[in-house]
């Protein structure tokens, strides 16, 4: 999968932004990726409520504001975390393996699968 992940990035629909996964690996995975990631939602959020107008709103009023867990970097960056499902980082704070892009264009939402394999990408 690696190899798929240094060959690939993806576009959003409008072709406005992309998510550059060469990129990716040369960032801090609990940092400057997370934050990269952040920043890119945005483009996401938008193709998604274009598409589901009330989408966002619906999961947001599901998670509200319970959110206990941030997902982990190197989980999402090339699967190098080797700590359990839930786990805590070196600054105290509650990681789970879970996807990135999911987390921030779903507003807190968990799902189980990495950011490569995230089916929001296909918008």
């Amino acid at each position: 999968m690696d190899s798929f992940i240094e060959d690939q990035s993806f576009e959003s629909s409008a072709n406005k932004i992309a998510i550059d996964f060469k990129l990716i690996k040369s960032l801090d995975a609990n940092t400057d990726m997370m934050e990269y990631i952040q920043g890119i939602s945005q483009c996401y959020k938008e193709s998604l409520d274009k598409r589901l107008p009330d989408g966002r709103q619906f999961i947001g009023s599901i998670v509200g504001g319970c959110v206990r867990f941030i997902p982990c970097g190197h989980y999402n960056k090339d699967n190098s975390c080797d700590l359990e499902f839930v786990h805590n980082d070196q600054n105290d704070e509650k990681r789970i393996h879970a996807c990135a892009l999911c987390y921030f264009v779903l507003g807190g939402m968990i799902n189980v699968h990495r950011l490569i394999q995230c089916p929001i990408l296909a918008t």
